[in-house]
């Protein structure tokens, strides 16, 4: 049984043809109800299968033909409140990462076409790019359905694949591995890194400190901007990463030492807290370049070549070592370890690192809480401690 449904849409009147194949619900859409009237004709006729296959001679003009790509495409034009460096990146997936879901015609996906696609993607991305690249799909979607071009968005309840092994990805130190490597970081920089992994801040938001964020009184810090990138080199300040990374951070007594001589001098009160030698404010790939990973790889043991690049002298790993490999960002993964390990409660660490959701703590770093189970240990051993002297049964 098939039906057709008219929809009032702002770029014109659209009819969709309802019906079901193999047990799910389909739908084709056409510009006019008469092209609707004849293909459902023919469906009524013949069947499912055949007129789907006698879409092929319908006009052009008349069936919307609008592919998946394009529908990705248009929903990020219509994106508002995002930085150019988003757009970019979700014009990037849409180029790389929809295969062949991006050529076909979004009324004739399935929810069989997404788990196909999502089960491909697992084998290619980390769980985290999947959600996202998932995430952007399902809202492109969600737009085609208020646009009426849509009965349903065939990308909402989808199973994402176990993502177990993002967690390997974090690097975690102690607080012994720490030290060793904040003493072959460049002096320049150890107040940063010191500060990165005494507050779980992100990068972009500490090289977007300035000195008026800092009260030494409160020992606080006001994460309230952050640089975002525009896609090219280019970097904007902008703010925080969601509204709950617009924040207030504590640290302690070793992160304010360790700040008293940026603050000291006369200075104004918006000049850059953490600089680069020449006093402007630090750019990720060239602290990565010629700060963080030479750091790192002295850290890891590495054996290290040196050669001359663009006039100047770099270093690069010959054979590498058996140490661990932090990237910059797992110092905020090693903040949150060491502050678990101390017992601080998962919301309190929530607003610290600024995550929207108690959800996101949990997940990331929730496997490290295991001490906060003890509890439940006990309660069975105490409830069950009876069984011991209890009778195991009657002897015949």
């Amino acid at each position: 049984m098939s039906t057709i449904q008219h929809r009032p849409g702002p770029r014109g009147d659209s009819w969709r043809v309802v019906f079901r194949l193999d047990g799910r619900q389909r739908v084709v859409t056409f510009a006019s109800e008469r092209a609707a009237q004849e293909w459902r004709a023919v469906l009524d006729i013949a069947g499912p299968a055949k007129a789907l296959v006698a879409l092929t001679d319908q006009p052009a003009s008349q069936r919307i033909t609008r592919t998946v790509r394009d529908q990705v495409l248009r929903h990020v034009d219509r994106l508002t409140g995002v930085q150019e460096g988003t757009r970019r990146t979700y014009r990037g997936m849409a180029s790389y990462a929809l295969g062949d879901l991006g050529d076909m015609t979004i009324d004739t996906v399935t929810r069989d076409d997404v788990a196909a696609w999502v089960n491909a993607r697992a084998e290619a991305s980390s769980g985290k790019t999947l959600r996202n690249q998932h995430a952007l799909l399902a809202a492109s979607f969600t737009d085609a359905v208020r646009d009426g071009l849509l009965v349903e968005n065939v990308f909402t309840g989808t199973r994402m694949p176990r993502t177990d092994h993002d967690d390997a990805e974090m690097v975690f130190l102690t607080p012994e591995e720490f030290a060793r490597l904040h003493a072959v970081v460049s002096p320049q920089y150890q107040a940063l890194v010191v500060f990165a992994v005494g507050t779980g801040a992100r990068f972009g938001e500490i090289t977007a400190l300035q000195r008026q964020d800092i009260d030494m009184v409160r020992m606080t810090a006001r994460i309230r901007r952050a640089w975002k990138h525009t896609g090219r080199s280019a970097r904007v300040i902008g703010p925080p990463k969601s509204k709950r990374s617009n924040r207030t951070v504590r640290f302690g007594a070793e992160v304010a030492e360790r700040l008293e001589p940026l603050l000291a001098g006369e200075r104004r009160h918006d000049d850059w807290l953490f600089t680069t030698k020449s006093g402007g404010p630090i750019g990720h790939s060239s602290f990565w370049r010629h700060a963080w990973a030479p750091a790192v790889r002295r850290f890891a043991g590495d054996e290290i070549g040196r050669r001359l690049e663009s006039g100047r002298m770099t270093e690069y790993t010959v054979t590498a070592g058996p140490g661990k490999r932090p990237r910059f960002h797992d110092l905020r993964h090693t903040f949150a370890s060491w502050a678990i390990q101390r017992g601080i409660p998962l919301p309190v660490l929530q607003r610290q690192l600024g995550h929207e959701s108690i959800t996101t703590t949990v997940d990331r770093y929730g496997h490290l809480a295991q001490s906060d189970f003890d509890p439940l240990a006990a309660l069975t051993d105490d409830a069950l401690a009876w069984i011991v002297s209890a009778p195991r049964g009657i002897e015949g």
